[in-house]
């Protein structure tokens, strides 16, 4: 296959590793390159670039792969070559950033339903049309809450009118609310000044307890 190059929305944990994905410059759509391995999440080497750092959000990448990997609740997934990952621009120029207007979803469905999970069943007969979205969140809060003894961030917001409470994955953010006691958090809660733009990548995870869950897997402030 050849490169392909691609504006980087997410870069979040998954396992033991990272997940990566974005938007393709060729015009088509989304892609998360996977590993090799049977949970398909990304370990540093792999996805360390040719100046030795890691991909950021909005950087304009070139990467080979070998093969599509689809998954029925994945249908964006590409495994990945051998060969090192490119960084071109970053963050990408405005005319490439100019492309992301034309995949924000308004909602006020996602995943192609308004909750918080998709089934797995639902996957069985029909595909997934796509595990990656992009939104421009209304009335954006910050969730911290205990669940089982385990500290979660949670990203609540509106889409449409509909209200969404969802997991954070990006590790960046979630290192920004370690200071922040249990609760609902403004918007500002973790150093945001209350005027950014900001765009949520939103990604099905894996099956876990017959669902994929949805999950913020990026927070990204736009240039201004």
């Amino acid at each position: 296959m050849p490169p392909v190059r691609f504006i980087c929305l997410a870069n979040s944990n998954k396992m033991g590793g990272r997940c990566i994905a974005g938007v393709r410059l060729d015009g088509k759509g989304w892609i998360r390159p996977v590993g090799p391995g049977s949970s398909r999440e990304l370990s540093s080497k792999q996805y360390r670039l040719n100046d030795n750092s890691e991909p950021k959000l909005l950087d304009l990448l070139e990467v080979d792969l070998s093969r599509p990997v689809p998954e029925p609740h994945q249908p964006e997934n590409f495994l990945i070559s051998k060969k090192r990952w490119r960084l071109v621009e970053r963050p990408a120029s405005t005319r490439y950033l100019k492309l992301l207007e034309s995949y924000l979803v308004p909602g006020p469905e996602l995943f192609g339903n308004p909750l918080d999970r998709v089934a797995q069943d639902n996957f069985k007969e029909t595909p997934a049309a796509s595990s990656l979205s992009l939104v421009q969140p209304q009335k954006l809060r910050w969730i911290i809450d205990d669940y089982e003894g385990k500290r979660r961030s949670r990203a609540f917001f509106e889409l449409g009118r509909r209200h969404y409470n969802l997991a954070i994955t990006d590790p960046w953010w979630k290192a920004r609310m370690l200071s922040l006691p249990l609760g609902m958090h403004h918007l500002t809660g973790p150093g945001l000044k209350g005027d950014e733009r900001i765009l949520l990548t939103l990604s099905l995870g894996d099956p876990f307890e017959g669902f994929c869950y949805k999950l913020v897997a990026a927070i990204i402030i736009m240039p201004t």
